[in-house]
């Protein structure tokens, strides 16, 4: 289906995969939401328009004449009444794919982030809610990827509990897919990679990858409280970030679905795979 489609998000994990996805669609028309229009991006023949969650006056602009819409939530504690009031705002949209994580469905419908979903819910637009595992990247350009690099540890809630992780171009490709089905239904889908692997797992592909043994240091769920905060991250991301971290912990994580597979009609992208293209990453 033709549709056009705004990317929010798009110069981030997922958007500029989603981007490249979209383009290999046979051109698919789509424009890219970014907060400064000076920014850079990988596509750069793509339309570009201005959408910033906390500017408001950017939304009706960065929607004219959309149809479709990937979103990521805003970089709120409390994301939900951003999302009501843009979809509240966008009549003529036709599908809502909202980018969201695993086990969003366990939260009470007015925790932050669950009540970021059920205002997709209750918009009143098609819509797909993306619920996956931690992806790849997390270990090449996120928050584990310095002391990997700097000082051979993977640092991990569980050194022990198997986690299906998941690349975010396997995400992406899931995205485009929503986008353009000609299906209405609204549902939600849990992506997950092909295999649960532990953190002793992931050092070893790593170290195989980088050339050298990693090691792998379980941090206890205070101290990743004390470190949000430390970088400056709120009490409500904090708690974010370490019920993310009990789940793992506690094994949680590990469930492998087909979904990839089945919308895709290939199989996710391995953790070997994607450590073998990466591993420039894994050094200084």
């Amino acid at each position: 289906m033709q549709r056009k489609i705004l990317v929010t998000g798009s110069t981030g994990k997922v958007g500029t995969y989603l981007s490249q996805a979209l383009q290999k669609s046979g051109g698919q028309p789509h424009v890219l939401g970014v907060r400064s229009l000076n920014c850079e991006t990988q596509e750069g023949s793509v339309e570009r328009r201005r959408f910033d969650w906390d500017d408001r006056t950017t939304w009706s602009s960065a929607l004219d004449g959309i149809q479709a819409v990937y979103l990521i939530k805003p970089p709120h504690d409390e994301p939900a009444p951003a999302i009501r009031e843009l979809l509240a705002s966008a009549s003529r949209l036709e599908r809502v794919v909202m980018m969201s994580e695993i086990h969003c469905q366990a939260q009470n419908d007015t925790e932050p982030q669950r009540a970021a979903e059920v205002a997709v819910e209750r918009s009143g637009h098609s819509f797909c809610i993306l619920r996956p595992n931690w992806f790849f990247q997390n270990y090449t350009t996120g928050s584990y990827a310095p002391k990997i690099r700097q000082q051979s540890i993977l640092e991990t809630a569980s050194a022990s509990q198997p986690v299906s992780y998941i690349d975010v171009r396997d995400v992406a490709a899931v995205a485009a897919f929503e986008l353009l089905n000609d299906d209405a239904r609204s549902h939600h889908l849990l992506l997950t990679g092909g295999e649960a692997l532990t953190s002793r797992d992931l050092a070893n592909i790593i170290g195989a990858a980088a050339g050298r043994p990693i090691s792998v240091s379980e941090v206890p769920l205070d101290d990743i409280r004390t470190r949000v905060l430390a970088r400056g991250g709120s009490e409500a991301m904090a708690d974010f970030i370490v019920g993310l971290s009990r789940n793992i912990a506690e094994g949680r994580n590990a469930i492998v679905t087909d979904t990839v597979e089945r919308l895709t009609g290939r199989k996710p992208i391995s953790f070997s795979t994607f450590a073998s293209q990466n591993a420039q990453f894994f050094n200084d």
